[in-house]
């Protein structure tokens, strides 16, 4: 995921790593990339064991006006994601409403390509841009997995959505370890 950050073309963005109970030298790892590749960013080291305790660290943390999220075991597909994001919004807004949320596509796992849509929206807070001052106060619940159902059910009828139609993101469905295959196996019950 960190090489994908800082491989962009796009250099405006500040990163927030939020290292939740990290065992195996991820902080030190967040740390050095830090230092040498995100001037803008900054490590978080937490306890929580919270997908969206986390994720509502980072953004009590955020200083843009737009906000992604990434897991730790994806990555962004292009090096020219976050510029093309940027633009798009950019383009949208000289000539039409402002709007809430950039949809885009992704990968999901090794299943291929999944499209968004107008009606057809993913949930995963990963899947789009969000603009920060729509998410205002609200957070995502302070559970230990499926924070982003609850997060998406109430904040995406609120939304003006727009979208863009390219593949920027790459979501690792398959990795042996993860929540989704926890859930998917029966490890963890799912919270709705």
């Amino acid at each position: 995921l960190l090489d994908s950050i800082k491989m962009q073309t796009f250099d405006d963005y500040e990163v927030i790593i939020v290292c939740d109970d990290c065992q195996d030298g991820t902080a030190e790892i967040a740390a050095e990339y830090v230092d040498n590749a995100f001037p803008q960013g900054q490590v978080l080291e937490v306890g929580w064991h919270s997908c969206g305790k986390t994720r509502n660290a980072a953004l009590e943390l955020a200083n843009g006006e737009w906000v992604l999220f990434s897991d730790d075991d994806d990555w962004w597909r292009e090096d020219t994601a976050f510029a093309m994001i940027a633009e798009t919004i950019q383009n949208y807004e000289s000539i039409r409403e402002p709007f809430d949320i950039l949809a885009f596509n992704f990968i999901f796992g090794y299943n291929g390509l999944a499209r968004q849509y107008p009606g057809h929206v993913y949930i995963a807070p990963w899947s789009k841009a969000w603009r920060r001052s729509f998410i205002g106060d609200h957070r995502f619940p302070e559970v230990p997995h499926s924070d982003d159902y609850g997060f998406a059910r109430r904040m995406h009828p609120l939304a003006r959505f727009q979208y863009l139609d390219a593949c920027l993101y790459h979501y690792d469905y398959e990795r042996p370890g993860s929540i989704t295959q926890q859930l998917h196996s029966g490890e963890l019950k799912r919270l709705e």
